[in-house]
């Protein structure tokens, strides 16, 4: 039963989730793509994409949606661009029905995370083709952003700061030196005044 309950939990969360896109693969099962769709223009819809690699260049596109505006929710499609004013459409998926939609469409996971392309929920009754308006719903499947490389960061940081570390001591060792230079000077020239001729 706790189990259960905090299986509940984590798919409710999913569903509000307002992270990025997760790619996740299970140790021995497809590849899952998770989208969440936010809101456009104040719309009272939430929910997330969920897509499942099939293998073979293709994969189930499962959307999911609650919220106030879920009764004037119908047609998804997968949209060319981003979110919240994408182009072109690319597939149409199934209309939602009762929150719920899903679709088999002929591309993989793999395919979907190398484009910019966006899952949009529409009012009813449908859009026109290239119509980008009346969208409740909107969620962005962008490529991943190159990753720094943190070891090369961490290397020179520390190498700076060991190069500032060294110049520091040297530069205090240096302006040490020169200053019991100054003082033996100041001493010898105080003898020689004190040394009578």
């Amino acid at each position: 039963m706790r189990a259960a309950r905090h299986l509940a939990a984590i798919v409710a969360a999913g569903a509000f989730a307002l992270a990025p896109p997760d790619v996740t693969r299970a140790a021995d099962g497809p590849a899952t793509l998770v989208v969440p769709l936010r809101p456009i223009a104040n719309a009272a819809l939430t929910g997330t994409a969920t897509f499942v690699d099939l293998g073979n260049g293709a994969s189930q596109a499962i959307v999911t949606v609650s919220g106030a505006a879920s009764a004037d929710a119908g047609p998804v499609d997968l949209r060319d661009g981003s979110c919240p004013v994408p182009g072109a459409s690319r597939h149409a998926l199934a209309t939602l029905a009762g929150g719920t939609s899903s679709s088999e469409v002929p591309v993989s996971v793999a395919s979907l995370k190398q484009g910019r392309v966006a899952v949009v929920v529409h009012h009813v009754p449908p859009p026109a083709i290239n119509d980008a308006t009346g969208i409740l719903a909107c969620g962005t499947i962008a490529p991943p952003a190159a990753a720094p490389n943190t070891n090369d960061s961490a290397r020179t940081i520390s190498i700076t700061g060991t190069i500032g570390t060294i110049a520091l001591i040297v530069g205090a060792a240096g302006l040490t030196a020169v200053r019991l230079r100054q003082r033996q000077r100041q001493r010898r020239a105080t003898t020689d005044l004190r040394t009578p001729a």
